[in-house]
C-alpha cells in the first residue's frame, strides 16, 4: 500500500513540476546556410537576424503541451493531439503560409510544431512558479500583429551610441516582434519581480539578446545541453 501511494505522490510531484516549467524554442528557417542558394534566398531575412545579432537563432517560441492548448481552447486534447501532435508553439511571426492553430498567421498565434521548415531547433527549459502568469499574459496576445518595425535597417542597424536608441518602443502592446513579446511576457508575468523589466537600452530584443537574459538564469534547467539537437523531434531535409 506504502509503495501505491508513494508512486501517487511521484506522479502528482511531476505533474506539478512540469505545470511549472516554461521551454523556450530558438530556431531558425532552413537551410541555415545560403547552400543550397537557390532555397536559402528565401530566407535572407532569417539569415540576416542570425548572422547580424552572431547568434544560431532568428527566431523564438514557446514550446506549449497540446494539452494546455486544449484547456485555452476548450478544445478536447485528444483530438488536438491526434491532429497537431503533442506540442504546439506560441508566438510573434509573420508566416502567411504557416499552418496555425490559433491566431494571426502574420502576428500572434499558436502554430503547429511543425509550422515551417526549421534550419535548427533548440530548447531552453525554465523552472518557476510563475509559469501560467507568463503565459496567460501571452495567450491574450493572440491575434495581435507581427511588428516588421524590428527587421528595417534604420532600426535593426542602428548604432546604440548614435541618436535615440529608443525612438521605436520595442514593448508596444499593439504589435509584436518574436523575442520582444517573449521577453514582454516575462516582465508582465512578474518572472523577476512585481514592475521590474529587463534593463536594455535598445529599440529591438533580437534572439540573441534573449539567449543571453536566460542562459545563466538560475532556473535555466538544461544549461549543459541546451545546444544539444532536441532529442523528440525529426530533423528536417537541412537542419543541424
Amino acid at each position: 500500500m506504502l509503495g501505491l501511494l508513494e508512486v501517487f505522490i511521484n506522479r502528482v510531484m511531476i505533474a506539478i513540476s512540469n505545470s511549472n516549467q516554461l521551454v523556450l524554442q530558438f530556431s531558425t528557417s532552413a537551410p541555415a546556410s545560403f547552400k543550397p542558394f537557390s532555397e536559402g534566398w528565401k530566407n535572407r531575412y532569417s539569415k540576416a537576424i542570425r548572422i547580424l545579432g552572431h547568434t544560431y537563432f532568428s527566431h523564438c517560441d514557446f514550446r506549449v503541451s497540446m494539452d494546455k492548448i486544449g484547456g485555452w481552447l476548450e478544445e478536447d486534447p485528444r483530438e488536438l493531439h491526434a491532429k497537431y501532435g503533442n506540442y504546439g508553439l506560441l508566438g510573434a511571426s509573420d508566416n502567411p503560409d504557416a499552418p496555425i492553430i490559433a491566431g494571426n498567421s502574420r502576428g500572434v498565434a499558436i502554430r503547429t510544431s511543425e509550422y515551417q521548415s526549421f534550419g535548427i531547433r533548440r530548447i531552453m527549459i525554465l523552472q518557476t512558479p510563475k509559469a501560467d502568469e507568463i503565459l496567460e499574459w501571452t495567450i491574450s496576445q493572440i491575434g495581435k500583429p507581427f511588428d516588421s518595425a524590428a527587421l528595417s535597417p534604420k532600426v535593426f542597424l542602428s548604432d546604440p551610441f548614435v541618436g535615440d536608441v529608443e525612438a521605436r518602443d520595442w514593448r508596444d502592446p499593439h504589435q509584436w516582434f518574436c523575442m520582444e513579446l517573449i521577453i514582454c511576457a516575462f516582465e508582465n508575468g512578474n518572472y523577476w519581480g512585481p514592475g521590474v523589466k529587463v534593463p536594455i537600452k535598445k529599440n529591438r530584443v533580437t534572439p540573441a539578446d534573449g539567449t543571453m537574459v536566460f542562459m545563466m538564469d538560475p532556473n535555466l534547467l538544461n544549461r549543459t545541453t541546451w545546444l544539444d539537437p532536441i532529442k523528440d523531434v525529426r530533423m528536417g531535409r537541412h537542419e543541424i
